[in-house]
C-alpha cells in the first residue's frame, strides 16, 4: 500500500480543490448525501459518531426486538456493540487536526458539506473554538432536498 506524507490541511485543501475542478470525490469524503439517496430509501434511524454507543444501543435493541421467534431472540439477547477502547477522545484529536486548517477552508468545507448537515442534523464541530456561521448551502449537485424533519429518525437496514 502507497503512503503520502500529508497533513490534514492539506488533505483539506486537496478535497476542496478536485470538488472545485469539477472531479468525482472518493466515496469516502464525497458529500454523504450524495451517496445514501437519502430521498430514494426510508431510512428507520440516523446514527451520529458524537452518540454512537447509545446510537448503537438503540439500534441492536430494536434489531432483537423485530424477531417473531423467542427461541431466536433468545440466542442473541447478549449480542451489544462493542464499548470504547478507551484511546484519544476524536474530539481533542479533529481539534488537533483541525489546527492548521484556515478559516476559509473551514468555511469552504462548511458550504461542501451544507447539505448532509442539514439533513442528517450533523451539528457544526468548534473546533477552533468559535462557533462557525451557517454557510448557505452549495445546491451544485443534483439533490432533492425534502426537508423532513423525520430524517433523525430512520437508519436503512439492509440485506
Amino acid at each position: 500500500m502507497k503512503r503520502y506524507n500529508v497533513t490534514f490541511a492539506e488533505f483539506v485543501r486537496y478535497v476542496l480543490d478536485e470538488r472545485a475542478a469539477g472531479r468525482t470525490l472518493d466515496r469516502h469524503w464525497v458529500p454523504q448525501h450524495e451517496l445514501c439517496r437519502v430521498c430514494q430509501y426510508r431510512y428507520d434511524f440516523i446514527g451520529h459518531h458524537e452518540t454512537l454507543l447509545r446510537d448503537a444501543e438503540f439500534v441492536v435493541a430494536t434489531l432483537k426486538s423485530r424477531i417473531p421467534d423467542l427461541e431466536q431472540r433468545r440466542q442473541v439477547e447478549n449480542v451489544t456493540f462493542p464499548v470504547e477502547s478507551g484511546r484519544r477522545k476524536s474530539v481533542d484529536l479533529v481539534r488537533q487536526m483541525y489546527a492548521g486548517v484556515p478559516a476559509a477552508h473551514m468555511q469552504a468545507l462548511y458550504r461542501l458539506y451544507a447539505v448532509d448537515y442539514a439533513l442528517f442534523g450533523f451539528q457544526y464541530p468548534n473546533v477552533t473554538g468559535f462557533a462557525p456561521t451557517r454557510p448557505a448551502a452549495d445546491h451544485t449537485a443534483n439533490t432533492d432536498v425534502t426537508g423532513d424533519s423525520e430524517l433523525d429518525d430512520r437508519v436503512k437496514v439492509q440485506s
